[in-house]
């Protein structure tokens, strides 16, 4: 049986570079009248769409964007990032299975 690991302090030293502080998400009224809206396809009484809602993600970007820098290259959501790491956390699933996860499954793009 394979070995699920955390991010070990090898992989860390992954994320200690000059990374720059991702852009904020901005919504484009034009892609958005060609595109499905989330909340018409998936469960929005799923619990994780609950659990999405009820967390205050600016306040979390705030928190965690004075760890990065104004140079380097772009960095990864925060909220992706803390929502793998909830999604990881809760089902007991390796740094490979919780992106495998993700892809796979709409409602975690939630979120």
């Amino acid at each position: 049986m394979q070995e699920k690991r955390g991010l070990g302090l090898k992989n860390l030293q992954l994320f200690t570079g000059n990374f720059m502080r991702p852009p904020k998400a901005q919504s484009d009224n034009q892609q958005d009248l060609f595109r499905h809206r989330l909340e018409n396809i998936i469960n929005m009484r799923h619990e994780l769409v609950i659990l999405a809602h009820g967390i205050d993600w600016e306040r979390l970007d705030d928190h965690f964007g004075k760890f990065f820098s104004e140079n380097g290259r772009p960095g990864i959501p925060s909220r992706m990032m803390i929502g793998l790491h909830i999604l990881k956390h809760t089902f007991a699933l390796s740094d490979e299975e919780v992106c495998a996860q993700w892809v796979e499954n709409v409602r975690h793009g939630a979120h």
